[in-house]
Protein backbone atom coordinates (compact mmCIF):
# COMPACT_ATOMS: atom_id res chain seq x y z
CA UNK A 1 0.00 0.00 0.00
CA UNK A 2 1.86 3.33 -0.79
CA UNK A 3 2.04 6.22 1.67
CA UNK A 4 0.32 8.87 1.33
CA UNK A 5 1.41 11.87 0.04
CA UNK A 6 3.18 14.59 2.65
CA UNK A 7 1.80 17.71 2.74
CA UNK A 8 3.98 20.83 3.53
CA UNK A 9 3.15 23.63 5.26
CA UNK A 10 2.14 26.47 1.95
CA UNK A 11 3.95 29.71 2.79
CA UNK A 12 1.31 32.49 3.11
CA UNK A 13 0.16 33.78 -0.25
CA UNK A 14 1.03 37.09 -1.46
CA UNK A 15 -2.00 38.44 -1.46
CA UNK A 16 -2.59 37.43 1.99
CA UNK A 17 0.74 39.66 3.26
CA UNK A 18 0.50 43.10 4.15
CA UNK A 19 3.02 45.91 4.74
CA UNK A 20 2.88 48.11 7.74
CA UNK A 21 1.22 51.08 5.36
CA UNK A 22 -1.18 48.55 4.63
CA UNK A 23 -1.75 47.40 8.11
CA UNK A 24 -1.85 51.11 9.81
CA UNK A 25 -4.45 52.05 6.60
CA UNK A 26 -6.85 49.35 7.51
CA UNK A 27 -6.54 50.11 10.79
CA UNK A 28 -6.82 53.66 10.75
CA UNK A 29 -3.66 54.48 12.38
CA UNK A 30 -0.06 56.53 11.73
CA UNK A 31 2.69 54.07 10.49
CA UNK A 32 4.52 55.59 13.60
CA UNK A 33 1.55 54.02 15.92
CA UNK A 34 1.76 50.98 14.33
CA UNK A 35 5.40 50.62 15.40
CA UNK A 36 4.71 51.31 18.91
CA UNK A 37 2.58 49.05 18.83
CA UNK A 38 4.58 45.85 17.49
CA UNK A 39 7.25 47.21 20.34
CA UNK A 40 4.68 47.01 23.34
CA UNK A 41 3.62 43.43 21.52
CA UNK A 42 0.26 45.11 21.27
CA UNK A 43 0.31 43.55 17.35
CA UNK A 44 2.71 41.19 16.29
CA UNK A 45 3.72 41.11 12.88
CA UNK A 46 3.77 37.51 11.30
CA UNK A 47 7.01 37.22 9.92
CA UNK A 48 9.23 38.74 8.16
CA UNK A 49 10.17 39.11 3.84
CA UNK A 50 13.87 38.13 2.63
CA UNK A 51 14.57 41.58 2.75
CA UNK A 52 13.88 41.84 6.40
CA UNK A 53 10.87 43.92 6.26
CA UNK A 54 7.76 42.81 8.32
CA UNK A 55 4.65 41.66 7.03
CA UNK A 56 1.09 40.78 9.32
CA UNK A 57 -1.64 38.37 7.64
CA UNK A 58 -4.60 39.89 6.50
CA UNK A 59 -6.64 37.30 8.78
CA UNK A 60 -4.57 38.24 11.81
CA UNK A 61 -5.44 42.04 10.92
CA UNK A 62 -8.89 41.00 10.73
CA UNK A 63 -8.76 39.26 14.08
CA UNK A 64 -6.91 42.28 15.61
CA UNK A 65 -9.74 44.36 14.63
CA UNK A 66 -12.43 42.21 16.22
CA UNK A 67 -10.50 42.27 19.16
CA UNK A 68 -10.22 38.45 19.06
CA UNK A 69 -6.22 38.77 19.84
CA UNK A 70 -6.80 40.61 23.26
CA UNK A 71 -7.11 38.37 26.14
CA UNK A 72 -9.94 40.27 28.21
CA UNK A 73 -12.79 39.64 30.86
CA UNK A 74 -16.50 40.84 30.28
CA UNK A 75 -17.93 40.99 33.23
CA UNK A 76 -21.72 40.33 34.20
CA UNK A 77 -24.35 40.87 37.46
CA UNK A 78 -24.84 37.64 39.06
CA UNK A 79 -27.21 38.67 42.46
CA UNK A 80 -30.27 37.62 43.86
CA UNK A 81 -30.57 41.55 44.84
CA UNK A 82 -30.66 42.65 41.34
CA UNK A 83 -32.56 39.91 39.32
CA UNK A 84 -33.88 42.62 37.04
CA UNK A 85 -30.20 43.13 35.65
CA UNK A 86 -28.81 40.18 36.17
CA UNK A 87 -27.45 37.91 33.70
CA UNK A 88 -27.68 34.02 33.79
CA UNK A 89 -24.55 32.71 32.16
CA UNK A 90 -22.77 29.76 32.70
CA UNK A 91 -19.19 29.80 33.81
CA UNK A 92 -16.67 29.11 31.13
CA UNK A 93 -18.90 30.88 29.29
CA UNK A 94 -17.54 33.53 26.44
CA UNK A 95 -19.28 36.64 25.54
CA UNK A 96 -18.35 38.19 22.22
CA UNK A 97 -15.35 35.43 22.54
CA UNK A 98 -13.94 37.07 25.58
CA UNK A 99 -13.91 35.26 28.66
CA UNK A 100 -17.21 35.95 31.08
CA UNK A 101 -16.82 36.63 34.66
CA UNK A 102 -19.73 37.99 37.35
CA UNK A 103 -18.87 40.37 39.38
CA UNK A 104 -18.63 39.89 42.86
CA UNK A 105 -21.79 41.75 44.69
CA UNK A 106 -21.72 40.56 48.04
CA UNK A 107 -24.53 42.48 49.88
CA UNK A 108 -27.68 41.99 51.82
CA UNK A 109 -29.52 45.24 50.28
CA UNK A 110 -30.34 46.40 46.78
CA UNK A 111 -28.51 49.48 47.49
CA UNK A 112 -25.47 48.16 49.24
CA UNK A 113 -25.49 45.86 46.27
CA UNK A 114 -25.79 48.80 43.63
CA UNK A 115 -23.13 50.89 45.73
CA UNK A 116 -20.62 47.59 44.97
CA UNK A 117 -21.43 47.45 41.68
CA UNK A 118 -20.46 51.40 41.29
CA UNK A 119 -17.76 51.14 43.61
CA UNK A 120 -15.93 47.99 41.27
CA UNK A 121 -16.84 49.86 37.98
CA UNK A 122 -15.07 52.87 39.17
CA UNK A 123 -12.22 51.06 40.85
CA UNK A 124 -11.24 48.70 38.64
CA UNK A 125 -12.63 50.04 35.14
CA UNK A 126 -13.51 46.55 33.60
CA UNK A 127 -13.36 45.91 29.56
CA UNK A 128 -16.72 45.64 29.26
CA UNK A 129 -19.91 45.06 31.81
CA UNK A 130 -22.81 42.98 29.89
CA UNK A 131 -26.65 43.37 30.84
CA UNK A 132 -29.22 41.64 29.56
CA UNK A 133 -31.50 43.58 26.59
CA UNK A 134 -34.81 42.98 28.00
CA UNK A 135 -33.77 45.58 30.90
CA UNK A 136 -32.82 47.95 28.56
CA UNK A 137 -35.13 50.39 29.64
CA UNK A 138 -35.21 50.35 33.39
CA UNK A 139 -34.00 53.32 35.39
CA UNK A 140 -31.31 51.08 36.71
CA UNK A 141 -30.08 50.09 33.81
CA UNK A 142 -29.90 53.56 32.51
CA UNK A 143 -28.31 54.62 35.56
CA UNK A 144 -25.62 51.91 35.32
CA UNK A 145 -24.82 52.78 31.51
CA UNK A 146 -23.99 56.02 32.25
CA UNK A 147 -21.92 55.16 35.53
CA UNK A 148 -20.01 53.26 32.81
CA UNK A 149 -20.02 55.99 29.53
CA UNK A 150 -18.47 58.38 32.54
CA UNK A 151 -15.67 56.01 33.34
CA UNK A 152 -14.85 54.56 29.77
CA UNK A 153 -16.98 51.12 29.99
CA UNK A 154 -18.46 49.92 26.97
CA UNK A 155 -21.70 48.14 27.85
CA UNK A 156 -23.01 45.08 26.00
CA UNK A 157 -26.69 43.90 25.98
CA UNK A 158 -27.33 40.36 25.40
CA UNK A 159 -30.62 38.60 24.81
CA UNK A 160 -31.77 37.07 27.76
Amino acid sequence: MPKPPTQKRQPPHSSDRLSGSEVSSILGIHRNTLQRMVTLGTLVHDGKTGGRRRYWLRSSVEAYRLGTLTAATVWYIHSNLLEDIELNVQPGHRILGQTAASIPLAATSRAECLAMLFTFIAKNSPHALALPSSASGLPTTMVITEICRTHGVPVILLPS
